[in-house]
């Protein structure tokens, strides 16, 4: 079994202070600024994205289109019971496992994917279905990917240019 290298204590470290000041900065937008109180969904997209996707910029779109899709499936759960009683939550218990199916089969997934399953699974917990407003929820996931997604990209590019003399010098 291949076991993947350990960073340097350099590179942890650096990485562990841009993480640090990533989350400061998304607790003082989200939260302090923008006074949304589902930060967890911005920070959910974060983990997702940088642990599972590897933070792969290719990997961006799909994974916040599965969060939102997750996201979307969660609601669902939630206010189809309340709109259309039995008829409702038999339809939404459907809607679900369907989508389940699909992502098993991986029939569309860009849409159903991993970041699908995870949201859906999070947000479907009782405290948080029971006691959650979705279009907020929505919004720190959608505002939280779009943050991170440009401290990760920046942060790329920031080394891909620091690294640029070093490649020349052992080119030369």
């Amino acid at each position: 079994m291949n076991t993947p290298d350990k960073p340097s204590l350099v590179f942890g470290s650096t990485i562990f202070g841009i993480v640090v000041l990533a989350v400061i900065g998304w607790i003082m937008l989200g939260g302090v600024a923008l006074g949304l109180t589902s930060l967890y969904a911005g920070f959910l997209f974060l983990w997702y994205w940088g642990e599972v996707e590897g933070a792969e910029t290719g990997r961006f779109l799909t994974s916040l289109v599965g969060a939102v899709c997750g996201i979307g499936l969660a609601w669902i759960l939630q206010a189809f019971p309340v709109t259309f009683g039995m008829t409702g939550t038999v339809a939404a218990i459907l809607l679900v496992l369907i989508a389940v199916y699909a992502h098993i089969l991986k029939l569309l997934p860009f849409v159903i994917n991993s970041a699908t399953m995870l949201f859906l699974t999070v947000a479907a917990a009782p405290i948080i279905l029971n006691q959650s407003d979705f279009t907020e929820v929505l919004a720190s996931a959608s505002l939280g990917a779009i943050f991170f997604g440009c401290v990760v990209f920046t942060a790329k590019r920031l080394s891909s240019r620091s690294n640029q003399p070093a490649e020349r010098e052992q080119a030369s």
